[in-house]
């Protein structure tokens, strides 16, 4: 394999499921909800067969939590991430979501980077509270971030 990926990235089919759990798995990423939201991921498909990356969103009412962004390693440093990130926020946009919100306990320069800004995690609105990642599946040490996006 090589680390580029010529094809942008795709909606998620259910035959991606089984390869996306090993991904967010290998990424140390929780898996609690990716399966009843999967149908809000994209997909990178790598060069051979099977993923590059992934980037997931949860719709909660005007509010969608991003999720599970990876990318394999050796395709990483080539602005796969920032295809899959601009994946899941032009669709929310489309949606007509008004915030994207995520949890991370490592990214936050990245995300910072995006426009997301870090919030309390107090200050989550109360649909997303419902949510796997916010109801425990992240740890409480991880970073809510919310970044407002324009239908």
């Amino acid at each position: 394999m090589t680390g580029t990926v010529t094809s942008a990235p795709r909606a998620a089919r259910r035959e991606d499921l089984e390869t996306a759990r090993a991904l967010v798995r290998a990424a140390g990423l929780p898996l609690a909800g990716l399966d009843e939201h999967f149908a809000g991921f994209w997909i990178l498909d790598a060069p051979g067969g099977g993923l590059a990356g992934l980037a997931g969103a949860e719709r909660h009412g005007d509010a969608w939590l991003l999720r599970s962004l990876v990318v394999q390693p050796e395709f990483q440093g080539r602005g796969h991430g920032r295809a899959l990130l601009e994946a899941v926020l032009t669709e929310a946009s489309r949606a007509g979501a008004r915030e994207v919100f995520l949890l991370t306990t490592d990214a936050q320069p990245y995300f910072a980077a995006h426009g997301f800004e870090a919030l309390p995690r107090t200050s989550a609105p109360a649909a997303l509270r419902t949510s796997a990642e916010l109801g425990g599946a992240c740890p409480d040490s991880a970073t809510l971030m919310r970044l407002e996006v324009s239908a």
